[in-house]
């Protein structure tokens, strides 16, 4: 497969979406979460009327994991899509989700549920997604009791349904473009599903827990919820923004729920990117360690940082194994101070035989310092700060 890949990093507040297209024999696109519902709205939708007037389609639809700032999206995208025989925006071949039935361990059936288990339910259905301040009270209230598993199941989709995606996956989305699944190992998902049902009984709920539709809203609803972690302030301000390294501030995330955040290297033709989600260093160290023999630094056409360039997501160890030309930083910088300077100095002041370039969606303070930054040593850097940047890769 020769041809050109195009990038383009959505501005999706504190969140994530990203479309990758390949122009070859057979146009291929791969739509990576979906920010915010205004994301979608305002970024996502009119590039996509544009794109796919002419019949194309949506090869893989990937939501990396359950968290506003990157579920959203799709979810608006979903509702407004409908039916996958008579898309009204585009067509959409397959779709990965770990939903609670890709997880397993629960009970098929309904079983019988009490005035108090529906009170509960009630309770949690109501509550809906987690509103952050990229989203309005209405956008949130439109989302509420549609779960993304239930959309997908609802209208058609293919999708994993109660097929987890884990590391050790291997999926071929088209000839010469494949996908290779490095986290969550099935640990991580045990996890959520118990940190789930633990929540569930801590609110009341006596009844069976089952894959029903009811309950995969409740899973997701809840999930959002558990995915913001106050524990740990990652303000600029709050570190020695001349003195600190990665190694000084570096604290292993431990949110569930970005534990559970599907991170894969996608292969199309001789181009190779590497998209880390939200997933935990330490996750994606073992996943890489385990699916590739080759000799370190493995270096990949563009690499996006985990977790909006947080502190607690991207470790020295990690950057030891991994580099690029073009690293992709996907934060407006307006919630829990990301991304983390320690982080993008970190990746700068390491040699290298080519220069590299840093692209931001928003100007941020850690945008700005990066920008006027002396390195130590490595190889040159550039930064690039675009609203909705489109990055090419010809190869």
């Amino acid at each position: 497969m020769v041809g050109k890949t195009t990038l383009t990093m959505f501005s999706a507040g504190a969140g994530d979406s990203f479309l990758v297209e390949h122009d070859s024999s057979e146009s291929l696109s791969i739509l990576v979460d979906g920010g915010y519902a205004q994301t979608f709205r305002k970024m996502l939708l009119p590039l996509l009327r544009q794109e796919y007037q002419k019949l194309r389609h949506i090869d893989l639809l990937i939501t990396t994991h359950i968290d506003a700032d990157h579920i959203g999206g799709i979810l608006a995208f979903l509702k407004q899509n409908g039916n996958v025989d008579t898309p009204s925006i585009a067509p959409v071949r397959f779709a990965w989700h770990n939903s609670l039935r890709s997880l397993g361990g629960l009970n098929g059936g309904e079983g019988q549920l009490g005035t108090a288990d529906l009170a509960v339910l009630s309770q949690v259905r109501q509550r809906g997604f987690l509103e952050r301040e990229e989203s309005s009270p209405s956008e949130i209230s439109a989302m509420q009791g549609s779960s993304l598993a239930s959309l997908l199941q609802q209208n058609g989709y293919s999708w994993n349904e109660s097929r987890p995606i884990v590391k050790g996956i291997k999926y071929e989305v088209a000839p010469n473009c494949e996908i290779h699944v490095i986290s969550p190992p099935v640990e991580r998902l045990v996890e959520l599903r118990s940190y789930w049902i633990r929540k569930f009984r801590e609110l009341g709920f006596a009844g069976i827990i089952s894959k029903s539709e009811v309950f995969e809203d409740a899973f997701e609803f809840m999930c959002s919820f558990e995915s913001v972690d106050e524990n740990v302030s990652e303000e600029i301000s709050s570190i020695d923004e001349n003195a600190a390294t990665l190694s000084d501030v570096y604290t292993p995330d431990d949110a569930i729920t970005n534990g559970s955040s599907i991170a894969f290297v996608l292969a199309m033709g001789m181009t190779r990117i590497l998209f880390l989600g939200d997933c935990w260093a330490e996750d994606a160290v073992s996943g890489i360690s385990d699916e590739f023999s080759e000799s370190f630094p493995i270096i990949f056409d563009a690499i996006k940082v985990s977790h909006h360039g947080s502190v607690r997501n991207t470790s020295p160890k990690l950057l030891s194994m991994i580099d690029s030309p073009r690293f992709l930083i996907s934060t407006s910088g307006e919630q829990h101070g990301h991304p983390s300077l320690a982080v993008l100095k970190e990746i700068v002041d390491r040699p290298a035989s080519f220069k590299r370039t840093l692209y931001f969606n928003y100007e941020s303070r850690a945008s700005e310092m990066i920008s006027n930054y002396q390195r130590n040593s490595g190889s040159e850097f550039d930064v690039v700060v675009s609203n909705n940047p489109r990055i090419v890769i010809e190869k």
